[in-house]
């Protein structure tokens, strides 16, 4: 509400200012010339630092909701889900049982690795929403095993480990 008050007033006093400039020119005032080019230019600074702002929060808002999107995204695959069940109880799990889950899995976070580095989402989002999850997976000794045998396929899952580890240092 305070933003709509403070867009009326500026476009108000955006007015004035036009009516005050042109009354200076029409009457030859440089004094009104100047107060209304400054008070525009100050109105203009306002409006844009108004709308900024409008727009980031609107982009932290779609940002979050896509967060919470790719949350459920975890919860709804069958196969991601009860890997983490098994893995979140301490259980060993069998590679060649579970191999399909454990890529999927991997990926997952590949993609989410691939979304900090263009900066479409932040760390700190990134640990909030999925840390858990992730580190629940490559801390399994199982999973470690598979990771250390194609390293070279997942250089996005280490990465992200040491993002993720220094965020929390």
């Amino acid at each position: 509400m305070l933003k709509k008050i403070l867009f009326f007033t500026c476009f108000i006093l955006l007015s004035i200012c036009i009516a005050i400039s042109a009354l200076s020119y029409y009457f030859d005032i440089s004094l009104f010339k100047i107060v209304a080019d400054n008070l525009s230019l100050v109105i203009a600074l306002v409006s844009l630092f108004l709308a900024f702002s409008t727009s980031n929060k609107n982009d932290k808002a779609k940002e979050i909701e896509y967060l919470m999107d790719l949350h459920q995204k975890i919860l709804e695959n069958k196969l991601i889900y009860e890997l983490y069940i098994k893995l979140d109880s301490g259980k060993q799990i069998d590679f060649e049982e579970n191999k399909y889950a454990v890529i999927q899995y991997l990926s997952f976070f590949d993609n989410i690795m691939v979304m900090l580095n263009y900066r479409l989402v932040r760390v700190e989002d990134v640990d909030d929403y999925f840390s858990y999850y992730f580190f629940v997976l490559v801390n399994n000794i199982t999973v470690q095993k598979y990771l250390e045998r194609t390293k070279e396929y997942y250089q996005k899952t280490y990465k992200l480990y040491a993002v993720l580890y220094n965020y929390r240092l």
